[in-house]
């Protein structure tokens, strides 16, 4: 399994970070660590006069699908394909006042890429910051360019 370390701003092999236990955060510097969401423009604009969010997956299986840094390239190429009206949410987890977990993305196949699932809705006071998301001149998502240095010090 793969997954992307904040601590180290790599992909690393093994479990998802080990400072999550159950449902709740645990350590020092929690507040760098953001879990993404990918959403459309109109979803987001609707959420935000209402003060949270709600994904229809909410309804559907009882979570919000999130990503980490590492694995947000993947539903966004599974899924999105085409769409060109996606902003990404930078959510603070601890903030979302209801359980994040990190599971497999495919329960059949545990030693996949696991994913943060928010187990409520998201309040819009949670996210830190949106951008725009589209896709490369080749049609390919990517973890956009000012997502990929976190901050130190």
């Amino acid at each position: 399994m793969i997954h992307f370390d904040p601590t180290t701003g790599r992909l690393e092999r093994g479990r998802p970070p080990q400072w999550w236990v159950g449902d709740v955060l645990v350590g020092e510097g929690n507040s760098r660590l953001t879990i993404l969401h990918i959403v459309g423009r109109d979803a987001w604009a609707a959420a935000l006069p209402v003060g949270e969010y709600r994904a229809d997956s909410l309804a559907e299986v009882g979570f919000v699908h999130c990503s980490d840094r590492g694995t947000l390239h993947l539903p966004a190429n599974a899924f999105y394909a085409g769409r060109t009206d996606l902003l990404l949410l930078v959510i603070d987890p601890t903030a979302v006042g209801s359980p994040v977990r990190w599971e497999p993305g495919d329960p059949a196949d545990p030693g996949g890429p696991w994913f943060p699932h928010v187990y409520g809705p998201i309040p819009t006071s949670a996210v830190l910051a949106t951008h725009d998301f589209p896709a490369d001149p080749d049609g390919v998502f990517r973890l956009p360019a000012a997502l990929a240095l976190i901050p130190t010090g």
